[in-house]
């Protein structure tokens, strides 16, 4: 099976073995948990990407000179490989022997692979012909750990905390932002209470008091801050960044709660809509 990540608009495939270690605004680091840092038999041990849309286009002595300094290998040179079909990405090698740092040139972007140990053919093949890079002023597909997700045009990833039990991941939009959360195991975090009970203290203690729960059915629940009197009568002034709404909801067969929250005016309803269809228990392989 294709294990698959989906990460800050880059899609790779994950090596067999490796898993996520770090995950950050235009960078991933995979690990071999199980064999450390070694390279586990002629295996990998480590990969970072680096990668992000391309400002002007790749020289590999000019650009190249400093991402191999900053990668460690200031004596090296890249040589271009390749593409073997006009389709391909463009990509380029160092060190000329032996190499573990492959420079890519994709129709959206950039990317920089530095493996710890030179990688084994298949490998590599595998992960340079996965790679695909979606713009920051598109429709971005997220996968990651057991969450998948989309973020609308114009979403920067703001910060991503992954902690045992909860995971939070925060994007900045103009005029507000988005939160989407995931907290296990839902049945001990829930109790005997539902969605709706817990959801209202979470809230309260998130924001304080002014928050209004809307049960949507079994295990789903809406929220939204307290609308003003001054706002009834003028409904068309602007909402301002403190406007907040969002979904929760149960999902009992992966036993997670799942939340998305929007802040600001920025983001239209039919986005909003689609930004919580989206979001989703999964996993990385499919």
């Amino acid at each position: 099976m294709t294990r698959e990540l989906r990460w800050d608009g880059l899609r790779v495939s994950i090596p067999d073995g490796m898993e996520p270690a770090v995950l950050d605004r235009g960078f991933i680091r995979l690990s071999r948990p199980d064999h450390g840092l070694g390279t586990g038999g002629g295996q990998a041990g480590s990969l970072e990407l680096r990668f992000g849309p391309e400002k002007s286009p790749f020289n590999p002595d000019r650009d190249g000179r400093r991402l191999l300094k900053a990668c460690g290998l200031p004596e090296a040179t890249f040589v271009r490989v390749g593409p073997s079909r006009p389709d391909a990405p463009v990509f380029w090698a160092a060190p000329e022997k032996a190499p573990r740092l492959f420079a890519v040139r994709m129709s959206g972007g950039m990317a920089a692979l530095l493996f710890q140990a030179p990688p084994p053919p298949h490998v590599l093949q595998a992960a340079l012909a996965s790679l695909d890079l979606t713009p920051p002023d598109a429709w971005r597909s997220w996968r990651c750990f057991d969450l998948s997700f989309e973020t609308p045009p114009g979403a920067i990833l703001g910060r991503a905390s992954f902690k045992p039990g909860s995971f939070r991941l925060e994007f900045r939009l103009a005029g507000g932002g988005l939160t989407f959360d995931r907290f296990v195991p839902a049945d001990v975090i829930l109790g005997a209470a539902g969605v709706e009970a817990w959801l209202a203290r979470f809230l309260g203690r998130e924001y304080g008091a002014g928050m209004i729960v809307t049960p949507q059915g079994p295990g789903q629940a809406s929220f939204a801050s307290h609308v003003p009197a001054w706002r009834r009568v003028l409904p068309w002034f602007p909402a301002g960044p403190e406007r907040i709404r969002g979904r929760a909801r149960h999902d009992a067969e992966t036993n997670r709660i799942l939340m998305v929250t929007a802040q600001g005016s920025s983001l239209p309803a039919a986005d909003f809509e689609r930004v919580c269809s989206t979001y989703a228990a999964t996993d990385i392989q499919g």
